[in-house]
């Protein structure tokens, strides 16, 4: 009788085997996969490969949403253990490198879109890390920066690139005055504030050159690459069809709602 059960036992281990493999091991083996990934892309980054570095990032993205896994164990440079990341926190940044990493290989529309839908959806129940928050915030006024550039020196009207640069002045606005109410001059509070200035400051300095200036001083290195930004934007505008915003909602309702208006009364 002993034998028999042990028998019956020995034949379950390969179903249960199976099963393991097909169920949790699956997840298991996606979420080690999805950390070699961003390994991966890290070093391509570290590299200047871009377009490799994206299909990196966006290898992991999917492995991340397949693996259904609550911990990945993905870090992105948040300063803090990986163990403490939220997986939204972890699958956001690396959203956020994917979308960096586009717009260094020269897909700039497309980086900078993603970024503004993942910007629009923060705004609603799917809220972010303040520190996420930050970080994507940056990434979109670096995007509307550079493609305000890139535009100006296609010959794009002024009318169109000082959309893209109203974006980044909105976004680096925000930033720098969120980062003075709640720190101040102090620590990293203070230094966040005054690297987010720097970026107004340089946005302000941009819209004020001559196109001659411009012209001088070509093309900033992160964006070497970007071309024909401004019939993308054409494109896409006219995909997006009549009443539909351009870019993501205004920081400035936040600013207004928060009393952070501008002080002189010069608006944005």
């Amino acid at each position: 009788m002993t034998r028999t059960w042990l028998w019956m036992l020995w034949a379950v281990v390969p179903v249960a085997m199976i099963g393991f493999h097909l169920g949790y091991g699956r997840s298991l083996r996606d979420a080690d996969d999805a950390h070699a990934a961003v390994r991966a892309a890290v070093s391509f980054e570290q590299a200047e490969r871009w377009e490799e570095a994206a299909d990196a990032d966006e290898r992991a993205l999917t492995l991340m949403k397949r693996a259904g896994v609550s911990e990945v164990g993905l870090d992105r440079g948040s300063g803090r253990d990986a163990e403490r990341q939220s997986r939204a926190e972890r699958q956001s940044r690396i959203e956020i490198a994917l979308s960096r990493a586009q717009m260094n290989a020269g897909d700039l529309v497309a980086g900078q879109e993603r970024l503004e839908r993942m910007l629009d959806a923060s705004s609603g129940s799917a809220r972010l890390d303040p520190a996420v928050e930050e970080l994507l915030r940056t990434e979109v006024g670096r995007a509307g920066y550079y493609a305000a550039w890139a535009m100006r020196l296609e010959g794009a009207s002024q009318d169109e690139w000082l959309v893209e640069s109203g974006k980044a002045r909105a976004q680096y606005r925000f930033l720098a005055e969120s980062a003075e109410r709640s720190g101040g001059n102090s620590g990293d509070s203070g230094e966040q504030g005054e690297s987010h200035r720097e970026d107004l400051e340089a946005v302000i300095r941009f819209e004020r050159m001559t196109l001659d200036e411009l012209s001088a001083m070509g093309l900033p290195k992160a964006c070497k690459n970007c071309k024909n930004v401004g019939k993308k934007k054409r494109n896409q505008k006219q995909s997006q069809g009549p009443g539909k915003k351009d870019g993501p909602k205004d920081a400035r309702e936040k600013i207004n709602a928060a009393g952070l208006g501008d002080r002189d009364g010069k608006g944005w």
